[in-house]
């Protein structure tokens, strides 16, 4: 223009794909910080309401979310996002046929447990079609790299981010003092259940999926409780004294969103010293950190942070400092405002 104005390009559709609530729209409410210019929809596997009964439950309800979900951005255009590696896969199946004009963003690229033989060759196959892989750990980067034989710079990572659980308004759920380990994917109870033994004296709450927590034999002074909604998780994550995430091993890229989360609280950590933990944690600077699969290792560190509050408080407010600069959903809208902006215009 003559004057020197300039008309901002317009954003592309966003169509979200998830596995979670319904009601969950990711950076909806307030679209990276700016008017909501094109069509931002979410749409959840939960949402299809197919029978319990039916045979291979999972994998018909994300065939047809996926077909949906292209069927929809081929009217559309912009963008598919899809949240987690398994409706990224299913999306990424059906996109080429059926919305091949869309671009494919992948969020909370993650696996606890990787695909082998023929199923990984068809999901590397599929996911280097993608524009862009985020994972929440450096040591992903180069893991799924050589796993899919992605390009380097598809992939990128980002910490988790999120804000802090809410605050519980009530009474605490487990009264007295105790410390929490929360989280279902790749954990190692049984380590921790044999930490607690040698700790009579301490309580340990244990929040996990039911999956998690089967053949788990707790003593006494451990309770384990499944599937509690997250107002309850908030509740019994902010009354206890510290908390500790133990992992089956160093390879094992899981505990991000509770690491977080707990970090977010003023919680101080006792962790296993994953590669996948090492972006958000250093030893005796923001946690304790064990070696995997050594009770006595996690015992003597839980009761030398509950003998030392200091100690204690210190690593808490570490790790909560940190949480804030760097663990936040302005990280989130930043990194996908500018993927959107780098896109090619239609």
């Amino acid at each position: 223009m003559s004057d020197g104005a300039t008309i901002a390009r317009a954003r592309p559709a966003v169509l979200n794909v998830s596995e979670l609530d319904p009601d969950w729209n990711w950076l909806a409410p307030d679209y990276l910080g700016t008017p909501l210019d094109a069509p931002w929809v979410h749409r959840s596997v939960r949402s299809l309401g197919l029978p319990g009964w039916l045979p291979r439950r999972d994998s018909i309800a994300r065939t047809v979310l996926a077909w949906q979900a292209c069927r929809e951005a081929a009217v559309q255009g912009g963008v598919l996002v899809s949240h987690g590696p398994r409706p990224a896969f299913y999306n990424g199946l059906l996109m080429p046929s059926l919305c091949p004009q869309a671009h494919h963003f992948i969020y909370a690229f993650n696996f606890t447990e990787l695909p082998r033989g023929a199923q990984r060759a068809l999901m590397g196959r599929v996911y280097r079609r993608a524009d862009r892989l985020i994972t929440f750990s450096s040591y992903e980067l180069d893991l799924y790299k050589e796993v899919f034989g992605l390009a380097p710079d598809r992939l990128q990572m980002m910490l988790w981010a999120a804000p802090p659980l809410p605050r519980p308004v009530g009474p605490a759920l487990v009264q007295g003092d105790y410390l929490c380990a929360i989280g279902s994917q790749g954990r190692d109870y049984a380590s921790l259940v044999e930490a607690m033994r040698r700790l009579p004296h301490r309580r340990l709450v244990i929040v996990g999926s039911s999956a998690s927590l089967v053949g788990l034999k707790a003593p006494s002074n451990v309770i384990a409780r499944s599937d509690l909604p997250i107002e309850d998780v908030a509740n019994i994550l902010h009354h206890a004294s510290l908390t500790v995430l133990p992992l089956q091993a160093q390879e094992v890229p899981c505990g991000h969103v509770t690491l977080v989360s707990a970090m977010h609280a003023g919680k101080a950590v006792v962790a296993t010293d994953a590669h996948g933990l090492r972006d958000y944690l250093q030893h005796e600077k923001t946690a304790i950190l064990c070696r995997p699969r050594h009770p006595s290792e996690l015992a003597e560190a839980i009761e030398r942070l509950l003998h030392d509050p200091d100690e204690r408080e210190r690593l808490a407010r570490a790790g909560q400092d940190f949480a804030r600069r760097h663990c936040t959903v302005d990280h989130v809208a930043t990194c996908f405002s500018r993927f959107l902006d780098e896109l090619p215009s239609p």
